[in-house]
């Protein structure tokens, strides 16, 4: 995956790894869910080139059917070490809590990277067990899609719970081989408290809580489990203030897609360590007149200049910035013919008003004919093959799932110079 992002490397399908640190570090245990889709160097950063929080750097591949794991660092040092954004000497350090079935008694080593990296601990596979994760909603938002995307890879070797505490109206499909909680939007902290219970008593406490309030991780952790708060975005659009999130259950860290939106939390609550998981797709297969096929059901000829952009719409996504662009092309005879084509539909507190502002944009700069809006298309995805170049211009961001995907479909890509956008490099890929 992250060869086709033209960065090397491969990918853990599933997100989750353990790994073994050489001798000249601090003893440390930790319990890594961070999924989906991360890498290990994802998770490291600091001052000592074995902790590295954040800075991914190239490793060879992993197989298909890599599993995920722990970390474990071996002999202790004396020397300070950088554990995110606090920092740890001698033997304060924190064990982070782990099932019994996943002992590290039980762990039998075995190497999944063929060839050693400078800077890169070795990579381990750990025995299947039971992940757990909790969502606010299914509704088409990126977290979301991330959500069901890595439950999907991990069901394929581990047992998979996932809480999701309210319904939507528009959602995205389940895949097959997980358990699905529902809890209906009612009476949420009895119920999240009795779900902390259940999986405390099963073992495995730990729960990845994705765009939940400090009000719901705290249920969780009254009930006996351990939410890890996991940010998707950048901290203009997080639902709390960034202190809430070390304040529900004492988590003994964070999770962010970028790492930006760790060095924002760094600021927030310092105390509070983050490990940076970037969620990267895997490839799509087009069918060959997916081209054709989408350009017709918008009304466009193949000759066309077709601009996309997809996501909801809300002012984060700046889409009447789109349309100025958009203008500003077509005064270039050579791009008369450029159209620019929007997938998504309001979203949010405020996206009825975004959609009424790109309308009203559309028709002040006269952009009608120009302007497709199909509004939401599942697996959105699909349609990048009638796409010449993708747009993102967004306000703020994580980490875009959309311009990600873009990317690996082999789009050229022209993205706003915010939050995580740079951390993936790809020669697709230009900011401004």
């Amino acid at each position: 995956q992250r060869e086709s992002l033209g960065i090397g490397g491969g990918g853990d399908p599933v997100g989750l790894y353990k790994t073994e640190v050489e001798p000249g570090s601090c003893r440390k245990t930790r319990r890594c869910d961070a999924g989906p889709g991360g890498h290990p160097s994802a998770h490291h950063g600091g001052s000592c080139p074995r902790w590295n929080f954040g800075r991914a750097k190239p490793f060879p591949p992993v197989p298909r059917n890599s599993a995920p794991g722990i970390w474990r660092k071996k002999p202790r040092c004396n020397s300070t070490l950088a554990l995110g954004q606090r920092r740890i000497e001698g033997d304060r350090v924190t064990s982070y809590p782990m099932s019994a079935a996943n002992s590290l008694a039980t762990v039998q080593p075995m190497h999944l990277a063929q060839q050693p990296v400078p800077e890169q601990p070795k990579l381990l596979a750990l025995p299947a067990a039971v992940l757990n994760v909790a969502v606010g909603s299914l509704a088409l938002g990126g977290a979301e899609y991330i959500v069901l995307q890595w439950a999907a890879r991990a069901a394929v070797r581990h047992g998979v719970r996932l809480l999701v505490l309210r319904d939507a109206n528009q959602e995205w499909p389940t895949p097959a081989g997980i358990e699905i909680t529902r809890l209906g939007g009612v009476d949420i902290g009895r119920q999240l408290e009795m779900a902390g219970a259940r999986l405390a008593a099963d073992g495995n406490r730990i729960v990845l809580c994705h765009v939940l309030l400090n009000d719901e991780r705290s249920a969780l952790a009254r009930g006996g489990a351990l939410p890890i708060p996991v940010l998707h975005n950048a901290s203009a659009g997080w639902l709390e203030p960034g202190r809430c999130l070390a304040a529900s259950g004492n988590p003994p860290f964070a999770i962010a897609v970028s790492q930006a939106a760790a060095d924002e939390l760094r600021v927030a609550a310092p105390k509070l360590p983050c490990a940076v998981v970037r969620y990267l797709p895997r490839k799509r297969t087009n069918h060959p007149d997916a081209r054709r096929d989408w350009r017709i059901r918008w009304a466009l000829r193949e000759d066309t200049i077709v601009i996309g952009m997809a996501g909801g719409v809300k002012p984060q996504k700046a889409y009447p910035r789109a349309l100025r662009v958009l203008a500003a092309l077509r005064a270039w005879p050579a791009l008369a013919n450029a159209h620019l084509v929007i997938l998504g539909g309001p979203t949010g507190r405020d996206g009825l008003l975004a959609w009424r502002t790109v309308l009203e944009q559309t028709r002040r700069l006269a952009l009608e004919a120009h302007v497709r809006l199909p509004g939401f298309v599942p697996q959105a995805a699909q349609c990048f093959a009638a796409f010449d170049l993708f747009l993102n211009t967004s306000r703020y961001e994580g980490l875009s799932i959309a311009t990600l995907e873009a990317l690996v479909g082999g789009l050229p890509v022209v993205a706003s110079r915010v939050g995580g956008q740079g951390e993936i490099s790809s020669p697709g890929l230009t900011l401004v």
